[in-house]
């Protein structure tokens, strides 16, 4: 069937008698944001969904979100996505299928502003884990090599924990383009310090855009720069799989100054 934008109605009946009803309609572009709570307990959470001017969800909405809160601190931030290597606690934060949502003391107030849509960049980087704000991603693309992405981080003490910071035993980098490109070779160049060390291992994986596979013949080994080749693939993105020298140690941790394909 054709797609045509409209509203497609599914209507459940038993015994002839509707029991329930749900409506989809086509979103235009995006618009405004709309903002409901919840409260419970101590905390307010408060939903801003991303919707046209007759006020549909935009579930492609991506927009950055950025929340406002008078009366109280802001507590945290999400979207859903699993995936997401954002901060939970920065005030800024993309929408997923057309929503985020911020936590807040209960009776504070929220205002958020959406950003005017990005065009895609011609190279954007992800992680399976940032350890703060300031080693996002983006540093390993960004044509900077005093910035770095990095899993460091330190967990504050509680009132009932010690601090905590501890290198994870893995963690995973990427690299993508709008189109797909062909590509035989990536190149790293690695933080090192007292927190950091050179990954004891690297694998190389290219998307076929559902899954990631290992590369062919890929040869290079860990070094604080390194050049790993493999077979010539055509693909719009690689996932680099490094794992720490000190897993659970404090000098075993992961960071990438640059991170090239090509």
């Amino acid at each position: 069937m054709p797609f045509e934008p409209g509203e497609l109605v599914a209507v459940a009946k038993r015994d002839g008698v509707e029991v329930a009803r749900d409506v989809l309609r086509t979103a235009g572009q995006a618009a405004e944001v709309r903002l409901s709570r919840e409260e419970i307990g101590a905390l307010a959470f408060v939903t801003a969904e991303v919707v046209d001017s007759a006020g549909v969800l935009v579930p492609s909405a991506e927009q950055e979100l950025t929340f406002t809160v008078t009366g109280g601190t802001l507590l945290g931030t999400d979207n859903g996505k699993q995936d997401s290597a954002e901060n939970y606690q920065s005030a800024t934060r993309k929408a997923f299928a057309g929503k985020a949502l911020a936590i807040v003391p209960r009776g504070a107030d929220v205002q958020v502003a959406m950003a005017a849509p990005k065009r895609p960049s011609a190279t954007t980087a992800d992680a399976s884990y940032s350890g703060s704000a300031e080693t996002q991603p983006a540093n390993m693309i960004d044509g900077d090599p005093t910035t770095a992405w990095s899993n460091h981080y330190v967990k504050e003490a509680t009132g009932l924990l010690p601090a905590i910071s501890v290198a994870h035993a893995r963690d995973w980098v990427s690299v993508s383009w709008p189109e797909p490109r062909a590509v035989e070779a990536v190149e790293l160049t690695f933080v090192v310090d007292t927190a950091h060390a050179v990954p004891a291992s690297i694998e190389v994986s290219t998307s076929d855009g559902t899954r990631y596979a290992p590369v062919r013949s890929q040869q290079g080994d860990p070094a604080p720069t390194t050049r790993i080749t493999f077979d010539t693939v055509t693909t719009n993105s690689l996932r680099v799989d490094l794992r720490s020298l000190a897993p659970g140690e404090t000098n075993g941790f992961l960071g990438v100054h640059t991170l090239k394909a090509g």
